[in-house]
């Protein structure tokens, strides 16, 4: 039997066609199982017709609480080793964005703002109540700027740790910060092999968002090591509670007076 060329096209795309459903169904089958071997450690709350999953640590006591945005592709147990240092002391929610970790993907865009008021209906859901002082580590530095432009009034302070954000007045940047807010760029390290220089200085712009700032570099920390070692995560706990105490001074203080 001789095949024209339409029919070898067609049987070639029917076989790719079964070779896809067959990996496709695969793959179905292998998460669900996945999901019934790693269920997840944390809480699941709904958010706009979606799970998204926070891991909360630390004492119920009064706040704020640190709520901790990881990088590009990671999720909550990046945290791990922050969480552990913070939680003799503060409570702390290390959560996943949409399509992470323990959480579904959303139906809405993928952007800063979007991601911002995701996590709001989040911590809302799961009865966090305000104020926050966010740390976002690479990448989770643009979601956690997004969040105190959208709620100043929720959010005491922020943490940023290397991340990717440039200080400029040009469209689509973000605003600056209120200048009331207590912020701390902590976020430099000492063993970045390309660009080290400018990622350093964009890290010092940053701390000068504010007059209630500072600035540090981690010794001997890389962009990674600087949540996933556990000496280096502790010098970064020990940052985020440096703003949480500053904005308990500040909220005893306007009590006082």
């Amino acid at each position: 039997m001789k095949w024209g060329r339409p029919g070898v096209i067609l049987v070639i795309v029917v076989i790719v066609a079964a070779v896809m459903g067959a990996a496709a169904a695969v793959q179905q089958a292998l998460t669900v199982r996945d999901r019934r071997r790693f269920p997840p450690p944390g809480l699941l709350v709904n958010v706009d017709g979606h799970q998204m999953h926070l891991q909360v640590r630390g004492p119920d006591i009064d706040g704020p609480t640190v709520v901790l945005d990881a990088g590009m592709g990671s999720f909550s147990p990046n945290w791990h080793w922050v969480q552990v240092e913070l939680a003799p002391t503060v409570k702390s929610v290390a959560y996943d964005r949409a399509g992470l970790g323990w959480s579904r993907p959303s139906r809405r865009q993928r952007d800063a703002q979007t991601i911002a008021m995701e996590l709001r209906d989040a911590l809302r859901e799961a009865g966090i109540e305000p104020p926050y002082v966010l740390a976002g580590h690479s990448f989770g530095g643009l979601p956690v700027r997004a969040f105190a432009d959208l709620y100043p009034e929720l959010t005491a302070g922020l943490v940023w740790l290397m991340p990717p954000i440039r200080i400029s007045g040009s469209a689509g940047q973000h605003r600056m910060p209120p200048k009331s807010l207590r912020c701390r760029s902590g976020s430099s390290v000492s063993e970045q092999p390309v660009g080290g220089e400018l990622l350093t200085a964009l890290q010092r712009q940053l701390s000068e968002l504010t007059a209630h700032a500072s600035f540090e570099t981690v010794q001997g920390a890389s962009h990674e090591s600087l949540i996933s070692d556990r000496e280096h995560a502790r010098v970064v706990a020990k940052t985020i509670l440096s703003v949480v105490q500053a904005a308990r001074d500040r909220d005893r203080a306007k009590t006082i007076g």
